[in-house]
């Protein structure tokens, strides 16, 4: 619920879609990195069909053994019926032009994708 916490909205009857790609491996020179991104797609429940996304990108550093979260970076966007309306713009031309979707000017896979629902 981090994602209603950055919107400070409540849950209710919304919808919460979180997808996760695999890694990437990260070209920069004398780095051990990796990329691996998320999305969360918050459907609202709402008359103009409010939909809040929030694309993250976490690097990864291999330390000894390990890999380590060492930076996030994110970029949030809200997408409605009103948006269509005024600028044309569909829901999957937004999120395909918001940062941290692609990696080298491709569309980034997702491999594992679930849905959250709040059950009264």
């Amino acid at each position: 619920n981090s994602l209603a916490n950055e919107f400070n909205l409540k849950l209710d009857d919304d919808t919460i879609t979180i997808k996760i790609s695999g890694a990437y491996d990260v070209d920069i020179s004398g780095r051990d990195w990796k990329y691996v991104y998320s999305q969360q797609i918050r459907e609202g429940n709402d008359e103009e069909n409010t939909v809040y996304i929030t694309n993250k990108r976490y690097t990864f550093e291999k330390q000894g053994k390990s890999w380590r979260i060492i930076r996030v970076d994110y970029y949030m966007s809200v997408y409605s019926d009103r948006l269509l309306e005024e600028r044309g713009l569909s829901k999957n031309e937004l999120i395909g032009r918001m940062r941290y979707g692609k990696y080298n000017n491709k569309e980034v896979e997702y491999i594992l994708s679930f849905t959250l629902k709040d059950e009264d």
